[in-house]
């Protein structure tokens, strides 16, 4: 509430991760287990590759789910170790049940919000949907005999992307965004729209438009 201008970093996991019926709540996202029932969900790589683009884009990535003990902190865990960055949960690492005193997260996290709420309050959200690869592209190949320096993705029928918010001029038509799965997961780059199409609504079981529900509009 303090900080309204930082949904644009956001990620909401609390419908990309829907809890199970019979899915355990024992221990917490700094446990393997637990992060390893989470990555086990069928939208992780989605999710994990959308919460890359942010934190590329910004900086600064927030993961947001209802207690910050399962999933986002499972997320914001994993997105730490693999690109580098700070961990800073609300919960204590050492009794996972115990929530930090609020004063003292926020003497943490405050200047880092502050900062970014500065230079990115009117800069919209960089994920703006996702899609699915209907024509193979060789993106290496392209870009080696095109004599371009910037990175293509290869891309094979199926593989999901992740469409990330590019300046129109720089774009020239193309889509810029992030492969989730494949061999190369993880890395950024451009592709034509042709070798694309939009992701259909409950392509993941039970989840509708996966990127309405990460994307936050407005506070809960």
């Amino acid at each position: 509430m303090e900080f309204p201008e930082i949904l644009n970093c956001c990620i909401n996991v609390v419908k990309a991760f829907k809890r199970e019926r019979d899915e355990s709540t024992a221990g917490s996202g700094f446990d393997q287990p637990t992060r390893d029932r989470m990555k086990a969900k069928e939208t992780w790589d989605a999710v994990m590759g959308a919460s890359v683009a942010v934190l590329h884009a910004f900086g600064i990535l927030i993961a947001v789910c209802n207690h910050g003990r399962h999933r986002s902190l499972t997320l914001a865990y994993e997105v730490a170790m693999s690109q580098d960055a700070e961990l800073v949960s609300i919960r204590c690492p050492t009794q996972c049940r115990k929530l930090r005193q609020v004063r003292e997260f926020m003497e943490v996290v405050s200047p880092r919000l502050s900062q970014h709420a500065l230079r990115f309050r009117d800069v919209p959200h960089p994920v703006t949907g996702f899609s699915v690869c209907s024509h193979g592209f060789d993106g290496t190949e392209w870009g080696n005999s095109n004599d371009r320096g910037s990175v293509y993705l290869d891309l094979r029928v199926g593989n999901i992307l992740v469409d990330v918010r590019r300046d129109r001029e720089e774009a020239h038509g193309w889509l810029f965004g992030i492969l989730t799965d494949g061999d190369t997961g993880g890395v950024l780059g451009w592709y034509p729209p042709t070798a694309v199409s939009p992701m259909a609504s409950w392509h993941f079981r039970n989840i509708g438009n996966l990127c309405d529900f990460l994307v936050m509009k407005r506070l809960p």
